[in-house]
């Protein structure tokens, strides 16, 4: 472990006040620097770093009840006022164990401020690939884009519903605890203590909820399932506008999701801004305009194709037709009785060819110049000729 090394150079001035961070953990003694100021220099923006985290650690090592202030700007004189003019009492109130690891814009210029009743290591950790930022931005599309179909799901609501009784019975009771501490000390403290008294608070009240862990999570289980019971008992909304409101919120919430989980955010707000385009440009009616526009060519079939579709087509409607004959929907009898030749049509049913003899024979009657082959009808006109010729 390094001690606190030289100072840095800043704007063309030697500023003896100012420590740059490193990754590497630096010993500060207090005896020396009571009071500190650290410098973090930003990074170029770049679309490959915007998952990037940085953040502060300060370790005290075994020392448990050091109280220590933290403060952040990106002006150091404005900084220096602060950390002069600070209330003497806050950081008596301040607990390690709150900021020990505090997160930092990466592409912005930062100074940090400590002032600290016991020494302590400060460090700074990069992370190049933030995969739990990356995977908040992926859900809160994905949140954003389903929101639709979420929102006609019945686990939606009961899962909903047991976060808002869980979250909603402890703002119930911040309420009523808050209604019962004497206002007039309380409102002192803040005023000379600020923010310290919050943070005391919180640092107390996460100690009760570590001390009474088991406690804690039978209630939640117990109002989880009261919610449960309540969203079976009086079913989960079926209005659409209800329903369309549930929709709104859960894409308002991925939309947060993903402005807050890209560190760059001109990014964020560029892929919001153009889903949001997209979702309200009429896609279909600009596809339909571009093809009046451009109308797309009609591939024509070649005489063999139109032949081969042609027997295709037949060949379907026959067994479509030869189906409804053998349904029972069908009327046979009806039929059969109008029929002047039933025996063939029962051999169709059965399976026969429906071409007669006279079809499949036509390639035997061409004319005698190489003419096109016979059809049935044109040979029952030829025969009608003969016999005329006959008489």
């Amino acid at each position: 472990m390094s001690k606190v090394g030289p100072s840095i150079f800043l704007n063309g001035l030697v500023n003896p006040s100012v420590l740059v961070m490193t990754t590497e953990p630096r010993f500060v003694d207090i005896a020396i620097n009571g009071s500190s100021i650290w410098f973090y220099q930003k990074q170029a923006k770049s679309i490959l770093y915007a998952w990037k985290s940085v953040s502060v650690n300060v370790d005290f090592g075994d020392v448990s009840d050091a109280k220590y202030t933290m403060m952040f700007g990106d002006n150091l004189t404005k900084l220096r006022e602060e950390l002069k003019n600070k209330n003497s009492w806050l950081w008596f109130l301040r607990s390690p164990d709150l900021f020990k690891r505090t997160t930092l814009d990466p592409f912005t210029n930062s100074y940090i401020a400590i002032h600290s009743s016991a020494n302590y290591y400060i460090s700074l950790h990069i992370n190049e690939f933030d995969l739990f930022m990356f995977g908040s931005t992926i859900f809160g599309l994905a949140l954003y884009f389903m929101a639709n179909k979420l929102s006609q799901i019945t686990a939606t609501y009961y899962a909903c519903g047991a976060v808002s009784a869980v979250l909603g019975s402890v703002v119930v009771l911040f309420i009523i605890i808050g209604r019962m501490m004497p206002r007039r000390p309380l409102s002192v403290a803040f005023y000379w203590c600020g923010w310290g008294v919050f943070f005391f608070l919180w640092s107390y009240i996460k100690s009760i909820i570590f001390a009474y862990r088991k406690w804690i999570v039978y209630y939640v289980v117990f109002v989880s399932l009261a919610a449960f019971s309540w969203i079976y008992r009086w079913g989960t909304p079926i209005h659409f506008r209800t329903k369309q409101i549930f929709e709104y919120a859960m894409r308002i919430v991925g939309a947060i999701l993903v402005y807050l989980n890209c560190q760059i955010r001109e990014l964020s707000i560029s892929v919001l801004v153009g889903i949001v385009v997209a979702e309200f440009t009429p896609i279909d009616g600009f596809l339909n305009w571009w093809d009046r526009l451009y109308p797309p060519r009609v591939k024509l079939l070649t005489k063999e194709e139109f032949e081969m579709q042609g027997k295709l087509q037949t060949s379907k409607a026959l067994e479509e037709l030869r189906s409804f004959c053998n349904s029972p929907e069908f009327s046979r009898w009806s039929v059969l009785s109008r029929l002047s030749d039933p025996h063939q049509f029962a051999m169709f049913m059965d399976g026969a060819d429906h071409l007669s003899f006279l079809h499949d024979s036509e390639d035997e009657f061409s004319g005698p110049n190489g003419d096109a082959p016979l059809t049935s009808s044109r040979y029952s006109l030829l025969e009608d000729s003969d016999s005329e010729e006959t008489e």
